[in-house]
């Protein structure tokens, strides 16, 4: 109602107030929105809409539930990382950060995924925890820990671990 007496601006664009007021006087937008609350205002006292109001808010009140789970993103980096080299049986924290180590290619590919998703870091900011790779590499590589995440099940598992950490 607020949007065709003016009261409130429609700032998505998503109602037309020049149809509805339009019904009521197409020259004079005042007048307009005057009759409209007139009319809505005669028509809201008929207990006809009273009860379909009731109906509404009970279907209303039924249907909203709040099903979602927050992540929190506030892992450390640095625990992330020795729990992942840990869990993976690497040999230190500096292997991952080794380049041309094909061997901890899936290990760096998961951590960068982690520390995006888990810890909510930048490319920039990953970058300088893993060490010597672009931003456009470390994009690649989140890419590639999101697939390592969805198709074995070694990484989902070493994922839940981690967000246990980051809960703890």
């Amino acid at each position: 109602m607020a949007f065709y007496t003016g009261t409130r601006k429609d700032y998505r664009g998503l109602v037309d107030t020049g149809y509805i007021l339009g019904l009521f006087n197409l020259a004079d937008k005042k007048l307009a929105a005057k009759r409209y609350i007139e009319f809505t205002r005669k028509h809201l006292d008929t207990g006809n809409v009273k009860g379909i109001m009731k109906c509404m808010d009970n279907v209303v009140r039924n249907i909203t539930h709040d099903e979602r789970k927050v992540i929190i993103r506030e892992a450390k980096p640095g625990q992330v990382m020795a729990l992942v080299t840990e869990r993976l049986k690497l040999p230190s924290r500096d292997y991952m950060q080794l380049k041309y180590r094909r061997a901890a290619g899936k290990a760096r590919a998961f951590l960068a995924f982690v520390q995006r998703v888990l810890c909510g870091l930048s490319y920039r900011e990953i970058c300088s925890n893993i060490g010597n790779m672009s931003m456009a590499g470390i994009s690649r590589l989140c890419s590639e820990g999101f697939r390592l995440y969805m198709e074995e099940q070694q990484y989902r598992a070493l994922f839940q671990e981690v967000v246990s950490l980051c809960r703890a």
